[in-house]
């Protein structure tokens, strides 16, 4: 797992997180990546603005290979409680 962790002079911050699954299934070595990229900002509200966008790849050629995309978006108030949370793939 590697984690770089970003802060900003106005107060944002920008992570990015990647992870890496090396396994056997038994028919030889799989690896399957995970990136993560979250930011947060300050909103009008006085809260916190958070994106956070994921991205998953199973192993070329494996046999249930997919890729996953997803972003979310969530938007909180000054006391922390959750205002509106989008989210698609």
């Amino acid at each position: 797992m590697h984690r770089k962790v970003e802060k900003r002079s106005d107060g944002s911050t920008h992570s990015e997180i990647e992870k890496t699954h090396v396994y056997d299934p038994g028919s030889g070595e799989t690896t399957d990546h995970e990136k993560t990229v979250v930011d947060s900002k300050s909103n009008d509200s006085g809260g916190r603005t958070i994106t956070r966008v994921t991205r998953e790849h199973d192993a070329p050629g494996s046999a249930n290979d997919h890729k996953t995309h997803t972003k979310e978006k969530i938007e909180k108030d000054a006391n922390g409680n959750v205002v509106n949370r989008e989210k698609s793939e």
